[in-house]
Parts: C-alpha cells; structure tokens; sequence
C-alpha cells in the first residue's frame, strides 16, 4: 500500500473511532472515499437481509439517492451488480452502456456520466456495495477500482 493510502486509511481510522452508529459510519466512509478518489458523490447500496430489497445509505446528495433509487425501480443497474455480485463494476460512460440500456441514459439527464462501484460481502454474506459517481465520462482508473475495494471491505466491517 503506498504511503498516501496509509495516511488515508489511518485518518478513516481515526474518524470511524469518533463516530457512533451506523449511519455515522457510512457518511464517514463514503465521505473519506468521494474525497479519496476526486469525486462528490457517493453512497452505499445495502442489501436488507430478509426482503433482498435495496437501501441507500450515506448519499453525499439527494441526487445519489434519486439515481440509485432508479435502479431499485428498473431492477438494473451497477450498484444492484455489485451488490448482489459482490464484485466490481465501472462504466466510463453511462450513456452508451449495454448492460443497463434503460437505467444509463436516464440517469445522465441528472449529471452522472460514470460510475464506481465496489461490491461489500463479509463471512460469506452480501452486504451491499460501495458506489462513486462521475460527472465527466471515464473519471476512475485501476488504482482508483482498487482504493475503492478498500473503502468497500472497511464498509463491510
């Protein structure tokens, strides 16, 4: 791990030893995370055990909520992916995406363009995702997928 994510993930340490809940600690880690990898928005998709449902939690903006919400609707979407996946998703461009041919164009018309997101599973059970959101097309790279898993596994925590 570089020196820069030591400093990062010693800081969230820090941060997550102050907060109590679990509202408070997602905020934490999504806000730790948006600002990690240079975007502003982010929360996390959560799989409610007993109805399989889909939850947002720590939405840096209403926006987040209303586009993932969108999903949850359709029922596609790369947040819902990695979620029930467990694994990584990215899009450089939402609008021209084929796995989510309903979901992508719409959610551009309110200024997400690509997106980030890293599925959380712990002992076995999928727990949700961990989802960034890009204005620009292409705004996460591999080391940015990377950190993001990161952030995803202290969320699983």
């Amino acid at each position: 791990m570089a020196n820069d994510e030591r400093s990062i993930f010693a800081s969230l340490a820090e941060a997550l030893a102050d907060v109590e809940g679990v509202t408070d600690t997602v905020e934490q880690i999504v806000a730790f995370a948006v600002d990690s990898l240079s975007t502003t928005y982010g929360g996390f998709t959560l799989v409610k055990r007993r109805t399989k449902d889909f939850e947002t939690l720590g939405a840096t903006h209403a926006t987040v909520v209303d586009a993932d919400h969108l999903q949850y609707e359709l029922g596609e979407g790369p947040c819902i992916d990695a979620a029930v996946e467990g694994s990584v998703v990215v899009s450089a461009s939402l609008a021209n995406d084929d796995r989510w041919p309903t979901w992508g164009p719409r959610v551009t018309t309110m200024g997400f363009n690509s997106v980030l997101c890293a599925g959380m599973h712990s002992r076995g059970r999928r727990i949700g995702a961990l989802n960034l959101y890009g204005v620009d097309t292409a705004t996460f790279d591999r080391e940015d997928m990377e950190l993001a898993v990161l952030f995803a596994r202290q969320g699983a925590l």
